[in-house]
């Protein structure tokens, strides 16, 4: 359907488990894609309609508009250093989710965001400007923590990012990224990635200083501790990983364009998966009604 909310029509992608008899209240994944792209490609570059048919829970793929200053036309969602006059993402996050509620049968106990690059960047947004409606959030290939944000609840929360990501750099050094010569890469991704992490969990209250371990060949995971209502706050950086969804369907070897994906994006590991592993997190999650 197309909502038309913060300023802008956009149009919704939504799915509703096939196996859903209407006596319950089902969990809800907002799933924000990235830049340039659209709701229809990250429902198929996660898989995660797939898995709400399995696991029993509704998903929305979103499509963002562009920023009005963007002559390229590319669908983007805000960040706060590219904060648009004429939209606003959040506020039509806002009226999608009460809208989801009230029509679809959503438990607005168990709302849950992820998100791929720009729409991992919006996720941890939203873990700032929504935190009294999200159970838990899980960004993937982007993140950035705005000066402002001064969440009113601490919020369960986990990052993806490979160490070799060619488009959001992990330790903030834009020579040879994408996005290069672009202003709003200087203003959000000049701080090294697990720095911008580190600062969200200090603002949930979390120890400063994480605990990094080696939790598989690929990936080492830094968990705080000490965290605000006991909350997680998790970073898995994937060693030598690209600009990724960890174990995405369209990356799997059988994939007629994991070549094409694999040139653009880097190296995709599968000793973590951002949608099974993701889903895994969020069902531990439920806000007190």
């Amino acid at each position: 359907f197309v909502l038309d909310a913060g300023g802008a029509e956009h149009d919704v992608r939504v799915y509703v488990p096939m196996t859903y008899d209407g006596s319950s209240e089902l969990a809800l994944v907002m799933n924000f894609h990235g830049f340039g792209s659209t709701g229809d490609q990250q429902a198929a570059f996660t898989g995660y309609e797939e898995l709400a048919e399995e696991e029993g829970f509704v998903v929305v793929h979103p499509t963002a508009v562009p920023s009005s200053a963007d002559e390229q036309g590319r669908n983007s969602w805000e960040t706060p250093a590219t904060d648009d006059p004429a939209k606003d993402d959040v506020e039509f996050t806002n009226e999608l989710l009460d809208l989801l509620i009230e029509d679809y049968c959503v438990d607005e106990t168990r709302v849950y965001a992820t998100g791929m690059s720009g729409g991992g960047l919006f996720t941890s947004l939203l873990v700032c400007e929504m935190s009294d409606r999200l159970a838990a959030a899980v960004s993937v290939a982007a993140i950035y923590f705005p000066a402002s944000c001064d969440p009113a609840e601490a919020v369960p929360f986990i990052a993806i990012h490979g160490t070799e990501d060619p488009t959001v750099p992990f330790d903030g050094d834009l020579t040879g990224t994408r996005f290069e010569s672009e202003p709003f890469a200087q203003l959000l991704f000049s701080t090294p990635i697990p720095d911008q992490f580190a600062q969200f969990a200090e603002v949930m209250g979390c120890d400063p200083e994480g605990e990094r371990i080696q939790t598989s060949t690929d990936v080492f995971t830094t968990t705080y501790s000490g965290c605000d209502d006991g909350v997680p706050v998790v970073f898995h950086e994937v060693v030598g990983g690209g600009h990724a969804w960890p174990s995405s369907p369209l990356t799997e070897p059988n994939s007629p364009v994991v070549e094409q994906l694999t040139e653009l994006q880097g190296y995709s590991t599968f000793d973590i998966d951002a949608t099974a592993d993701g889903w895994a997190f969020f069902e531990q999650h439920t806000r007190d009604a």
